[in-house]
């Protein structure tokens, strides 16, 4: 009896010993479950733990006073896969500061006060999927920033204060399927999402633009849903859509716009569904005609126009092809006035020169609402006054 007791207790000292070797070692506040995986949230931590296993593939340093990510990362876990930094002060990020974590898969940022990001701040990330940038402080996204970045396939930006978006900040970014971009943008240059090439929706909401460029969607060639909402865009640019000819659906919904004149579609543009409603027009350039109604679906519903000679060009410009019921639908300002009603006090004194599209160059006036042929009819000043 005690020889099979002694055995026992050696057999469970034995085990205990085993379990006591295999411990990892683990930095105060952190888990470590294993060697390949750290927990350090939450623990007061004002740098990145130096004393974790190389071989970690998973550490998340989430809300602790960290502010700044240090130089040496690749060197120091060369292994990881994912990374979470939210909810910590990083200050800045500098440029190349991942490069050479080839695995990392997934890296969060999210909740952090850095203002801007350098560019190539992410090159040679060729397994990252997704990058998380939430929440933080970004005014403004420059040119190249994501280059290198070519395997991103999700990227989210949303609760930034993001003033400014400039040309060609999204190169690089081929396989993203999946851009979330925060409200209030303000100023967005041409050809600023070319190179999102993989995007299939595209949503801008609650803009405060005081111009939208020819060529805006340059380069975006599977969106199929472009959608812009709630905002202040002032003038629109007859060429905005140059450029996003797979563009299935065009919903232009609940915008304050100060000045548009046409919409000018590729030649070989699959717009089916123009959707057009709930938006304020401050100022119609000059209407000459709207085109062939070749579109599956036109809906112009509830919008607002100004209530001067605009009435009189919409009511000659065969708006009514496209929707017979456009008048009894839409207003001039004020709202509460519809345009049959305006149109019945015979508006029609009017001087054209007075409503010439400030984008044309000399005094040539364009209008076309949308046709997939992006047939323009043109008319000189010169031409209406004779």
């Amino acid at each position: 009896k005690h020889a099979k007791m002694y055995g026992s207790s050696h057999v469970s000292f034995y085990l205990l010993m085993m379990a006591m070797r295999n411990v990892v070692s683990c930095p105060d506040g952190c888990l470590c479950q294993t060697e390949q995986q750290a927990l350090c949230n939450d623990a007061g931590l004002t740098e990145i733990p130096g004393d974790l296993p190389s071989s970690l593939t998973y550490l998340s340093v989430a809300g602790n006073n960290i502010k700044k990510i240090p130089v040496n990362l690749t060197s120091m876990y060369p292994n990881l896969n994912k990374l979470y930094l939210d909810r910590n002060q990083i200050q800045n990020i500098e440029p190349y500061t991942f490069q050479g974590l080839s695995g990392m898969a997934i890296l969060s940022l999210t909740g952090n006060p850095f203002e801007t990001l350098p560019k190539l701040a992410f090159p040679k990330l060729k397994n990252i999927t997704t990058l998380t940038l939430s929440n933080n402080n970004i005014s403004k996204i420059e040119s190249l920033v994501f280059a290198g970045a070519d395997n991103f396939q999700m990227l989210l930006l949303a609760g930034n204060p993001l003033v400014s978006i400039e040309s060609s900040a999204f190169t690089g970014l081929s396989n993203v399927g999946f851009l979330q971009l925060p409200e209030g943008i303000q100023n967005i240059d041409a050809d600023a999402f070319n190179g999102l090439t993989m995007v299939g929706y595209l949503k801008l909401s609650k803009m405060k633009a005081k111009f939208l460029p020819k060529g805006l969607f340059n380069g975006i060639d599977n969106v199929t849903v472009l959608t812009i909402q709630d905002s202040e865009l002032g003038k629109v640019h007859p060429y905005i859509f140059e450029g996003a000819g797979n563009v299935e659906t065009l919903e232009i919904l609940g915008n304050t716009i100060d000045q548009f004149s046409l919409f000018k579609f590729d030649e070989h543009t699959s717009i089916g569904k123009f959707i057009f409603h709930n938006n304020i027009v401050n100022r119609v350039s000059y209407p000459v005609h709207w085109g062939e109604p070749s579109m599956q679906s036109v809906s112009l519903i509830n919008n607002t126009f100004p209530c001067d000679c605009s009435l009189h060009w919409l009511k000659q410009s065969g708006v009514e092809e496209y929707d017979k019921d456009f008048f009894d639908k839409n207003y001039c300002g004020p709202g509460e006035i519809s345009l049959s009603s305006a149109l019945a006090q015979n508006i029609s004194e009017c001087q054209v020169s007075d409503y010439k599209d400030d984008f044309s160059s000399g005094a040539t006036l364009y209008f076309q609402l949308s046709t997939l042929n992006a047939i323009i009819f043109a008319i000189t000043v010169n031409e209406i006054m004779g």
